[in-house]
């Protein structure tokens, strides 16, 4: 590969950089955002679920049936709510990774943008 091969495909990965890392930081934003709310959403369905005023009325005598009910509800809240909060943690912990490389696509290229720089000034020397 010749020098001259080797910088046109630097120009081109160049010139692609800043939209690609700004459009994926743009995905990344939007769906770590998306899945924050679904994972409210999730745990006020929990919430919601682990309510125990819906089989426990005021001043009724309480059966066996109803506790166990309850107990079984409570349970169901309760691994929803470690099961979201697990996958809320892993897909944040990748969206972190991803933006960090976004942000490195649109603000890094350092060397790149000295290579070129440079090699245009030795071409317009000759």
């Amino acid at each position: 590969m010749t020098d001259e091969q080797y910088i046109e495909i630097i120009k081109k990965k160049h010139a692609n950089r800043k939209l690609s890392g700004s459009l994926g930081l743009l995905v990344v934003v939007a769906v770590a955002t998306w899945v924050y709310f679904a994972f409210n959403d999730l745990n006020q369905r929990a919430a919601d679920m682990a309510e125990v005023g819906v089989f426990l009325t005021e001043g009724e005598r309480v059966t066996q049936v109803q506790i166990s009910g309850v107990e079984t509800l409570i349970s169901l809240a309760h691994s929803t709510g470690t099961e979201n909060g697990a996958f809320l943690g892993q897909f944040m912990a990748f969206a972190g990774l991803f933006a960090v490389y976004f942000l490195v696509q649109i603000f890094g290229g350092r060397k790149e943008r000295l290579l070129l720089e440079y090699y245009e000034k030795s071409a317009s020397n000759q």
